[in-house]
């Protein structure tokens, strides 16, 4: 399967459980620590059982490529971080949805009153993150090299 396609099911995978982890925190009220520490588990007992417990090697070299590839110079991982930071810096900046953010990070009170959707900001903030973390996770296991 091609590598791109598989970062962005890996991405869509994330969002998914980032989107149940946030209702959790938005519409249960659950501490956003505890919600957070029990999707990790989850999460972590899913990989288990899928893997039998096994670890996995012997990755096909055109996923290891991300890591190991250059273009103009720079590693791939470079221009996705540079990608990633000019999409965060558009989304706070430009968005109505990144206004959002900073009402909600300053008072959530506040911003509820003034009229922002709170609850479903909050939810679309964690599908982001988790979705940005599946593919840090997906960028870090494509380097080959053992570290000790």
């Amino acid at each position: 399967m091609n590598p791109f396609v598989v970062l962005f099911l890996v991405m869509l995978i994330c969002a998914l459980f980032g989107t149940i982890t946030g209702w959790f925190i938005a519409y249960l009220s659950v501490p956003p620590f505890i919600a957070t520490l029990a999707m990790m588990e989850i999460i972590y007992g899913l990989g288990l059982l899928y893997t039998n417990a096994t670890p996995l090697g012997g990755y096909i070299e055109s996923y290891t490529v991300f890591s190991t590839g250059k273009f103009l110079g720079l590693s791939y991982l470079i221009w996705i971080a540079l990608l990633m930071a000019a999409l965060t810096w558009f989304i706070f900046n430009m968005t109505r949805h990144g206004k959002y953010m900073y009402a909600i990070g300053g008072n959530p009170q506040a911003a509820e009153v003034a009229g922002v959707p709170v609850n479903l900001t909050l939810v679309l903030i964690y599908a982001k993150a988790a979705a940005f973390y599946g593919m840090a996770g997906y960028m870090l296991g494509a380097k080959p090299e053992v570290l000790p």
